[in-house]
């Protein structure tokens, strides 16, 4: 799988902070076969500031070209950095 992700895009947070793993949760829901085209959609789904850190929860949901949910990813990315 290759993401590009448009530098423009990229808010400044994140390119001026050190981006830590926190967690990741993964729930499948219908098989994926070579050949699918795979939609991902994310969301922030909390924001929790403790200086200098902060806590940035997402969710992904991940649909296919039949628009059907295949699966879902909870994760909490930690930042440490200029915010």
């Amino acid at each position: 799988v290759i993401i590009a992700i448009p530098a423009a895009s990229v808010p400044d947070i994140l390119r001026q902070a050190a981006v830590l793993h926190g967690s990741t949760e993964l729930e499948c829901f219908a098989p994926v076969r070579i050949g699918d085209l795979l939609t991902v959609t994310a969301r922030i789904t909390a924001l929790r500031e403790r200086a200098p850190l902060t806590f940035i929860n997402l969710e992904l949901e991940q649909h296919n070209q039949k628009s059907v949910l295949v699966g879902r990813c909870k994760q909490l990315a930690i930042l440490r950095g200029k915010a």
